[in-house]
Formats: C-alpha cells, structure tokens, sequence
C-alpha cells in the first residue's frame, strides 16, 4: 500500500492476484485500475515522489508504469532483467529506480524519473504565503509558504500555520514548530468542517522580525 504525500486521501494498494486498486477518498471506496493489464499478479506497488499520477508496479510479467493513475499502463520492461518476476521497487532521490527481481538480482533504470532535487524551488527572498489550491476546495487543499534566509543570528524562526472560521475560533493548527529558510507546502483535510468560509493565517516570529500574514479559503461541498 503506498499513500500520497501530496494528498492523504489517494492511497494505491497492490492485492497480488486480485488486482490494484486505487482510493481518492481515504479508503472509503475504491477502484480497480488493473484491467487494462490482464491477469498479472501484482506483487510491490511505488509512487513517482514527484507526481503522484504516475505509478510503477511489479509483477510476475515485469515492471509497469502508468502516467495517469491506472487509466494506461506501460512495460518498462528491458533485457537486462534475468526474472520477470519483480519483488520489489525503489526510487532513488536522483530519480533513479532500483528492482529487486526473484533469485536475488537487482536492476535498475537511470534517471527515468525527474530528480527530486530538480523539483525543489530556490530558497526565497522574502516570507510570502500563497494563495491556497485548489479554491473553492473538497475537502483538500495545498498551502504553500515560503521563508527566507536570516541576515543574523539564528537561522530558525518559530512558524505557525491556523485555520479559523469566519467569526474568530480556531479549528486546526498545521504547523506550530521551528523551521529554517525554504519553500514548504502542506495539504489540509477539511473533512470535518462545515462548508463555508476559512482563514489561514501564518506567522513566523524571530527575535528580529515578526511575519503575520492571512488569507481567505472557500469550503464548498
């Protein structure tokens, strides 16, 4: 089973003979995204950390990838494999994927991925909070803010990341710890909140600066 790390609601799981099934609603129904590929057993199941689209499984015909969460699936099989029966996947942080075959070999494939290097944004200049996405959102959003270096003293700052409701009250903290320059973003489930409208404010707070900045978000069922 593997879950998003973009989006805690979409979970992929590998059931060997009875196919792979996806979830975009945390697990309450599901949907087989195997058909297209016959009567493979499915045995290890990987998701691109980078885009959570696109998937690799291992079964006993090989190694399959799918750009478009299930709907297609492609053979990235090669003549480098000694079994056909793959064990288990790996992605390297370099995008490099490793596979681990039966009898014991390992294989693995170069740069098929973008790096997750490649993928980071450069450490900003300047605090900024983003405008949420999705929104009008159900029931997730991404949040995206950003922290600059400090000129002096230390490098942490205390950030804070709540959600309220239109007349004032507190209803979830994000993030309520210290953290260094760089671009962050967090997923937010509102599945226990009332359509409607939400602020998110964040402050980052130092003994030099005191960032507070807040934006409207829409909760539409």
């Amino acid at each position: 089973m593997k879950v998003s790390s973009f989006d805690e609601n979409k979970i992929y799981i590998s059931t060997f003979n009875n196919g792979i099934f996806k979830s975009t609603d945390g697990g309450n129904s599901w949907t087989n995204i195997s058909q297209t590929l016959g009567g493979f057993q499915s045995r290890v199941i990987e998701i691109n950390p980078n885009n959570d689209d696109d998937i690799f499984i291992g079964t006993n015909h090989g190694i399959w990838e799918s750009k478009n969460a299930g709907i297609s699936w492609d053979s990235l099989n090669f003549s480098g494999l000694k079994s056909f029966t793959i064990n288990d996947i790996a992605i390297s942080p370099k995008g490099d994927i490793f596979i681990a075959e039966t009898g014991g070999s390992i294989q693995y494939i170069p740069g098929l991925i973008t790096a997750i290097e490649d993928s980071k944004i450069s450490i900003p200049n300047n605090f900024e909070l983003e405008q949420n996405y999705p929104n009008p959102f159900n029931p997730t959003t991404v949040i995206k803010y950003f922290i600059p270096v400090k000129r002096r003293g230390s490098s942490l700052y205390n950030v804070i990341l709540k959600i309220y409701d239109v007349l004032g009250k507190e209803v979830a903290t994000l993030v309520n710890e210290e953290k260094p320059a760089g671009s962050y973003q967090i997923n937010f489930n509102a599945q226990i909140l009332s359509s409607g409208i939400y602020f998110y404010r964040l402050s980052a707070i130092s003994k030099t600066t005191n960032f507070v900045q807040t934006k409207k978000m829409i909760l539409l069922r």
